[in-house]
C-alpha cells in the first residue's frame, strides 16, 4: 500500500517571505524579458522606417501626428 502523500496541493506563495536577492533576481529577469521584446519592437519600427517612405508614414501615422 503507498503511503499516504503530505506534500501541499496548492502552494501559496503569499505565506512566504523571500530574501531581499530572490526579489531583486526576478524583478531583473523580468526586466531583461520586457528590455529585449522592446528592442525587438524597436529594431522592427527601424526596420520600416528604413525600408520605404511608406514604411516611414505608417510609423508616423501610428504615433498619432
Amino acid at each position: 500500500m503507498a503511503a499516504k502523500d503530505t506534500r501541499p496541493v496548492n502552494l501559496d506563495l503569499t505565506k512566504f517571505s523571500f530574501p531581499i536577492t530572490a526579489i531583486a533576481s526576478i524583478m531583473h529577469r523580468i526586466c531583461a524579458v520586457i528590455s529585449w521584446v522592446g528592442l525587438g519592437f524597436a529594431l522592427y519600427v527601424a526596420q520600416r522606417v528604413q525600408s520605404s517612405p511608406e514604411g516611414a508614414s505608417m510609423v508616423r501615422t501610428a504615433d498619432g501626428r
